[in-house]
């Protein structure tokens, strides 16, 4: 499995120059707004001290190591701005953690790269990390990366020796993850099984397998999916070419512009649509399964299905097919739809933290202890009225000046817990 915490991307992928004074300004607030903090020595009444502070930029980054919400010191995190990217160690579970999970996604919502932030095991997708930022920034950033199978294929390239050990079921949360889990199921387990697995993916979705007229293209892709099979099927057995030569005028077919045009059928209408279905299935032509394998390709939007079952069906790796045509291979319909997803609800500090207002009032301006509970303000004002005590009458009732004062609640501070 992999590190405890990262941002999982391409090897060697970091901020571009022209983002990163950006993010380091986010970041710097993301910190600050989280109850983050820092450590650094002072002098204080001549002696000196650690004492915690905000979250500061300095040549090398932003360094952290302490939640106020949660009155507990993690190991040192923050961002590095010799590597590029959020580092750090040992999370916990309380508001370091969720503050921690909340910067590995503002950073992997601001690479160029297919990335995901990974923490204590699992991917996260949950949005309330997103809805935050966006409240934060006044952002309208969606949930970023939607699609596992480019996280998939990158963990193979990767050299990933067990790509069953991660969740890839998490990413089911649209039709788009639904794609990219089938492929992988595919991959993983075989086509057989990807297919066996159909309904109950549509029915964690909310969809049928007869939507309705407007839905209808979601449907689509698991018909295509089937045809795609017989097509390759046909193929196989009908073509007069050798194996090798199919194999290559598939590959060919997989990377021509032609079949990058193929979504644009699914604007068709629905008897135009099933008589090119139907001409392309019952030709006798081997070769006129080559198109019908390029149709539905292009109709299905699943580029490593379609060379999954070329795979099974010619008795081949699946992987050196991938690497044939993993530099054009990609999402065109769906990718599109999933980016005119709206954005995700703004999460305010208060909710995301699960923390009240008496909690925030290290962070309350003058003249908002309106803000506090009465508790809280009670406390307040007895703490006023002894510290005037002690300005008054001092310790052994003499009084004291402030800077007097100051020192002595220091030195009581020096054996406290």
């Amino acid at each position: 499995m992999r590190t405890e915490a990262e941002v999982f991307c391409k090897n060697g992928v970091k901020l571009t120059a022209d983002r990163e004074a950006e993010f380091l300004e986010r970041i710097k607030l993301l910190f600050g707004s989280g109850g983050m903090m820092g450590l650094k020595q002072e002098e204080l009444c001549g002696r000196e001290v650690t004492v915690m502070c905000r979250p500061e930029r300095t040549a090398d980054g932003i360094e952290v190591c302490y939640n106020y919400f949660e009155d507990g010191r993690q190991d040192r995190a923050g961002y590095s701005s010799r590597s590029g990217n959020i580092y750090s160690g040992r999370l916990g579970w309380r508001q370091f953690y969720q503050v921690m999970a909340a910067a590995y996604v503002l950073e992997s919502l601001y690479l160029a790269q297919p990335s995901a932030a990974w923490l204590n095991g699992a991917w996260v997708t949950n949005e309330k990390y997103t809805g935050w930022i966006n409240q934060l920034f006044d952002a309208h950033f969606s949930r970023g990366n939607r699609d596992p199978w480019p996280l998939f294929a990158l963990l193979h390239e990767q050299g990933e020796p067990d790509l069953n050990l991660y969740d890839w079921l998490v990413w089911v949360q649209d039709f788009v993850g639904l794609i990219g889990y089938y492929e992988i199921r595919s991959v993983l387990s075989g086509t057989t099984v990807a297919a066996a697995e159909f309904s109950p993916l549509l029915a964690k979705l909310g969809l049928t397998e007869h939507p309705p007229k407007g839905e209808a293209h979601k449907l689509d892709f698991f018909d295509c999916v089937e045809r795609v099979h017989a097509a390759v099927m046909q193929y196989h057995q009908r073509s007069r070419k050798d194996q090798k030569e199919q194999l290559s005028r598939i590959v060919a077919l997989l990377r021509s512009d032609e079949l990058q045009t193929e979504a644009n059928t699914l604007d068709c209408d629905d008897g135009e649509e099933e008589h090119l279905k139907a001409n392309a299935l019952d030709c006798d032509d081997g070769e006129e399964h080559l198109k019908a394998i390029g149709f539905f390709a292009g109709l299905s939007d699943a580029p490593a299905y379609v060379l999954k079952v070329v795979s099974e069906i010619y008795g081949v790796e699946f992987w050196p097919l991938w690497d044939r045509v993993k530099d054009v291979a990609g999402r065109r319909f769906y990718t599109e739809e999933a980016a005119a997803l709206p954005q995700v609800e703004p999460v305010s500090t208060m909710d995301f933290l699960q923390i009240s207002a008496d909690d925030w009032m290290l962070f309350a301006g003058i003249g908002e202890k309106e803000r506090f509970s009465p508790a809280l303000q009670e406390w307040f004002a007895t703490l006023s009225q002894r510290y005037h005590t002690i300005l008054c009458k001092g310790i052994s009732g003499q009084g004291m000046g402030e800077a007097q004062a100051f020192e002595w609640i220091v030195n009581l501070l020096e054996y406290a817990e």
